[in-house]
């Protein structure tokens, strides 16, 4: 995250296209650790007025051939990919397959009656209720590896008898919302996720490298591998190069194909007109209060202008266009789990270490914001279990609020 902040800053005082070779350098040096023989790295993309200014890339997409990084590199691109899988179900709607008011029961009737009505719009504004099936493997003492098939996780998720909140009074993030998508999508149109948003987002958009991938057999041309650092400076082969569910994750790309998402934003061509106007209107609770959270998109301000941002987004703008839309722009895709916390993307809780800090006595930690008196007492106490949790509530706090917990000045996040 620190390096996200520091790139956007080092880049908008770029005047011109191309970026001035001192810019150029600043950003060179930002990511020179990955340039180096064995390395993971990542692919930047730093776009304004829709055309690049800068594209770079440092370290290797495989380990195992040597074969070095390019902005054409396919990656995985983890919950980025719930605005995509938000724009299928905008799309299905405008088409009539279904409408974003309606029950998820009547995609989905296996389900349980939780005594509230839970609505696709809901799903998409994380404000359902429903259990995150990584925190549920978790719970059980599994890991992200060892999750299933999409028919599996929606066994765990019909399990689960009750809401973690009533539908619409509160914001929880939850990939279990997205991957029922997907399955609403799936049932609706009679297409898989893949296969709707081929024919419906990317086809018409041109990006020819983009991809839900549904089906870990498949071979895809110039996808880079993901890793996990290792032991004594080597590197471990990442649980998400087999991860194959779609929805809230599985969606494989590269930085050009994302410039062509991003210019979307600006000059829509897809559906009926009102997608982009729909992907960024803000989720309202019961109670008449917006969030933060639109759809697979996190919203913010930078300087006073609208910055759609956060690890569901592939960008994060400033500097107004005379239509109002943000004309920077900036792309950061990263193989390796330690590189993506830097980048701000996608970050293993493992690989962070957290102390809490507290203000008037209070602190947003712990499960659904709550923390248990042990740990209230000492907070150095965390376990790693209790580490983990305290991640996912600090996304959980910036979404929400649109504030990260170190603008608040309740946790310290640093790299181990």
């Amino acid at each position: 995250m620190r390096l996200l902040i520091v790139l956007f800053l080092g880049i908008t005082t770029a005047t011109t296209a191309p970026a001035t070779d001192t810019n150029a350098k600043k950003v060179d040096q930002l990511f020179a650790a990955f340039e180096k023989p064995g390395s993971p790295g990542c692919s930047v993309g730093i776009i304004r007025n829709s055309s690049f200014v800068y594209k770079k890339s440092f370290g290797y997409a495989s380990l195992e051939f040597g074969v070095p990084l390019t902005p054409e590199s396919v990656f995985y691109v983890a919950s980025v990919s719930k605005q995509f899988t938000a724009a299928s179900v905008v799309l299905a709607a405008e088409q009539g397959y279904l409408s974003l008011d309606d029950d998820v029961h009547k995609y989905l009737p296996e389900l349980p009656d939780y005594g509230h009505s839970v609505t696709l719009r809901q799903m998409l504004h994380q404000t359902s209720g429903f259990r995150d099936f990584f925190d549920l493997i978790a719970l059980a003492g599994g890991k992200p590896g060892d999750i299933g098939s999409a028919v599996d996780i929606l066994k765990l998720v019909v399990r689960q008898k009750r809401l973690n909140n009533v539908p619409g009074a509160e914001w929880n993030y939850s990939n279990s919302n997205y991957l029922l998508l997907a399955e609403v999508v799936q049932r609706a149109s009679r297409k898989s996720l893949a296969q709707f948003a081929a024919e419906n987002i990317f086809q018409p958009l041109g990006m020819k490298h983009t991809l839900f991938f549904d089906d870990n057999t498949l071979v895809v041309p110039n996808r880079a591998a993901a890793y996990d650092p290792g032991k004594n400076g080597k590197f471990l082969v990442d649980w998400s190069t087999s991860y194959d569910l779609v929805g809230g994750g599985g969606l494989m790309s590269t930085v050009d194909d994302l410039l062509l998402w991003d210019r979307n934003f600006s000059a829509n061509k897809l559906g009926k007109g009102t997608l982009v106007q729909q992907l960024e209107s803000r989720g309202v609770l019961n109670d008449g209060n917006q969030i933060n959270y639109a759809m697979g998109l996190i919203l913010g301000e930078y300087r006073g202008t609208k910055s759609p941002t956060g690890n569901s987004k592939p960008t994060s703008s400033a500097a107004p266009r005379a239509n109002g839309v943000p004309a920077f722009t900036f792309l950061v895709r990263a193989n390796l789990s330690g590189t993506t916390a830097i980048c701000g993307y996608n970050q293993r809780p493992e690989s962070l270490t957290i102390r809490i800090r507290y203000q008037s006595g209070r602190a947003s930690a712990g499960i659904n914001g709550r923390l248990s008196p042990v740990l209230a007492q000492n907070p150095e106490s965390l376990t790693v279990r209790e580490e983990k949790q305290v991640v996912v509530e600090a996304y959980r706090h910036r979404c929400h609020t649109g504030k990260t917990l170190d603008d608040m000045g309740m946790f310290r996040m640093t790299d181990v």
